[in-house]
């Protein structure tokens, strides 16, 4: 019993020289920063909205601006419970009490060792003990061989998919990765195109960024940065491993959000064995064994060319080249994408049959042609000339600022004039059609006073609305100081200047509706219930 007692008062001291520490950072430094209170209020309005994965982002961040925080690792460990990973939040919890030695954090951690023992144990993905293990700063490798050769039924055997996603697009529960379909997906269809909500599915050891520096010295093939069309803001482009990756980054190609835009394509028509994840290994070599047989196969044929603008023939270096199996009318899957050289100059082999041939380019007008490969020539020759594009009139910019402590949001909902469902806000920044071709963004979701957020709606052939709503804060809506600037085209001048009316003291702040891209202006207060908004 007398062991026992002083072992009681141990840990008892060492508890309190931790407690004693914690105040005298707190007495010296004034508390941990307005960096750990952004962070954790960001971490709770995410996990508010079950955007688990950003909310997880937020209280990392958190811990790392104060490694002493209670709070921080019970909100990591939730997020990580609702995303059915006990295990790992467990490992939070742990971490955390190491540091803390908080009785909250221990009774948690009583608690969802109970939880594992009883059956409700997480799904342990040997992908997330090779991402953990990792080098840092570099491609994943391992992982986009994955994406190049695991096809729907593959998946399936691996991971679980959120529901109510649609019969395209399957969101995986275990790992933050959306496969996009053409169509509802049978066990062998690959998909279209992915996409990710981490960069560290992209890139090994992603913390605060990847500069475009970093990526010119991994020696990537077709490296690239500048203006994509498809995400609608510049992008780094890169082939590896069968995918063609394109990530959001600025105007000197540095990757520097964690949740950028992206989107991987599959180049490749190659399926994978149902193998394990983390067997790295064989998937390398099953990959590698793949090109050689179809290095090895006969039957193919040259199809090039050149890409080039109408007016001037001046080589298109930056267009895009799709191809499906199959006339134009049939609307076949895309099984590869080629790239021409800086003169565009393009090659493709291609087996004998008919072909549709999509190619695009910034600044351009798409174009489609069916091509018909016959098989009596070692070589075929086509040329594709495109039509410079005229300005996106169509497009309307709401920018939103605020100068009074609060959290404002900046809120777009409505249809197309075709009936695809557009909302963006915090909770997702994004609406794409069934095509995955953007129809509106919202840049940033800025959480204090003195920012800027920016949507773009890019077509506004429909019916829209353009609202603002409080999240958070002392003061009235109407007191906040809101300004929201429309802007038409691609124009820097603003087409209209609004200022919130001070007497608004609702939740809401109706700025406009849009009704086939005519603006009307509401400006006028209203209560809203923002829940319904959330749609994707």
């Amino acid at each position: 019993m007398k062991k026992k007692n002083n072992i009681l008062i141990i840990i008892a001291a060492a508890a309190l020289l931790v407690i004693v520490g914690a105040l005298g950072v707190v007495l010296i430094t004034g508390g941990s920063g307005s960096s750990y209170e952004k962070e954790v209020k960001l971490a709770v309005k995410y996990f508010e909205s079950a955007d688990y994965d950003n909310a997880i982002i937020s209280y990392e961040e958190a811990i790392r601006a104060d490694a002493m925080s209670e709070e921080a690792y019970i909100g990591i460990a939730r997020s990580y419970r609702e995303k059915k990973d006990l295990r790992t939040a467990l490992n939070w919890l742990d971490t955390g009490f190491q540091k803390t030695f908080s009785p909250k954090l221990m009774e948690m951690i009583n608690e969802y060792q109970q939880m594992i023992e009883n059956g409700e144990s997480s799904l342990e993905y040997a992908v997330n003990e090779v991402l953990a293990g990792a080098a840092a700063t570099d491609v994943y490798h391992d992982i986009l061989i994955l994406y190049s050769t695991y096809n729907f039924g593959s998946y399936s055997q691996y991971y679980t998919f959120a529901p109510s996603m649609g019969d395209t697009k399957k969101v995986i529960r275990e790992i933050p990765v959306t496969l996009y379909f053409n169509s509802a997906p049978a066990a062998d269809s690959m998909p279209e195109y992915i996409t990710v909500s981490d960069m560290n599915y992209i890139f090994t050891g992603f913390t605060t960024g990847m500069s475009y520096e970093r990526l010119s010295a991994l020696g990537l093939t077709g490296l690239k940065f500048g203006m994509n069309s498809v995400l609608g803001c510049n992008a780094v482009e890169f082939d590896d491993n069968g995918c063609h990756v394109a990530v959001e980054c600025d105007e000197s190609g540095n990757i520097v959000k964690r949740n950028p835009k992206n989107r991987i394509t599959v180049q490749t028509a190659a399926v994978a064995d149902t193998t394990n994840p983390a067997d790295s290994q064989n998937a390398t070599e099953s990959a590698a064994d793949a090109e050689d047989s179809t290095n090895a196969e006969t039957g193919k044929f040259e199809l090039k060319g050149f890409i080039v603008n109408e007016k001037t023939d001046s080589g298109l270096g930056g267009a895009i080249i799709e191809i499906a199996k199959g006339k134009v009318k049939e609307h076949g899957k895309i099984f590869t994408e080629v790239r021409p050289n800086s003169n565009g100059d393009y090659s493709v082999m291609l087996e004998a049959g008919t072909y549709a041939v999509t190619i695009s380019c910034d600044g351009y007008i798409s174009t489609t042609e069916e091509i018909v490969i016959k098989g009596d020539n070692a070589m075929e020759k086509h040329d594709f000339k495109l039509k410079e594009e005229k300005a996106n009139a169509g497009m309307i910019r709401f920018e939103l600022t605020w100068t009074s402590g609060a959290d404002l949001d900046s809120y777009l909902d409505g249809k197309t004039a075709s009936g695809s469902n557009v909302s963006t806000n915090f909770r997702h920044r994004n609406a794409e059609d069934a095509n995955g071709e953007t129809l509106a963004a919202l840049d940033i979701d800025q959480l204090t006073s003195g920012g800027k957020e920016t949507t773009i709606l890019y077509d506004s052939s429909g019916e829209y609305e353009f609202f603002v709503h409080k999240f958070s804060g002392n003061v009235n809506l109407g007191e906040t100081g809101a300004v929201v600037k429309i802007y038409l085209g691609e124009s820097n001048t603003p087409e209209y200047t609004l200022e919130i009316p001070q007497d608004v003291d609702t939740n809401a702040w109706s700025v406009c509706k849009i009704s086939n891209g005519k603006v009307n202006i509401i400006n006028k207060g209203e209560d809203r219930n923002t829940s319904g908004y959330n749609r994707g």
